[in-house]
C-alpha cells in the first residue's frame, strides 16, 4: 500500500535527457536514456554513447556495468471523440500512453 518503493529521478542534461529508477535490488539502477539531438537509435545504443551519457550525469573512474539493453519507442494515441451518444470515454479509457516502454 502507499507509494512505490522505487525512486525515480529525471535528468535534463544539455546534450540529452533520461530517467533513472533506483530498484529494490541492492546496487542496481535502471536508466532510460533518450538519444541526443541528431543521434540515431543505432548510435545511441553504442557502448561508448551509453558510457558517455552515464559519465556526464555521474562521473566515476572506469566504465559502468550495463548488463542489459532494451530499446523501445514511446508511442501515444488519443481517441478522436470522447462522446458518442450515451457512451463517454474518460481517463485511461480515452488514451494510450506507454509508460517507460511498458516497464513503468
Amino acid at each position: 500500500e502507499g507509494l512505490s518503493n522505487v525512486n525515480y529521478i529525471w535528468t535534463q542534461h544539455p546534450a540529452f535527457s533520461g530517467t533513472f529508477s533506483l530498484l529494490r535490488v541492492p546496487g542496481k539502477w535502471r536508466a532510460s536514456l533518450y538519444p541526443a539531438p541528431g543521434e540515431t537509435i543505432e548510435q545511441a545504443l553504442e557502448p561508448d554513447a551509453i558510457q558517455r551519457k552515464l559519465q556526464a550525469i555521474h562521473p566515476k573512474p572506469g566504465d559502468y556495468d550495463v548488463p542489459d539493453l532494451r530499446p523501445y519507442r514511446i508511442h501515444q494515441r488519443i481517441v478522436e471523440t470522447y462522446r458518442v451518444g450515451r457512451l463517454l470515454l474518460a481517463g485511461d479509457a480515452a488514451h494510450l500512453n506507454s509508460p517507460s516502454g511498458g516497464m513503468g
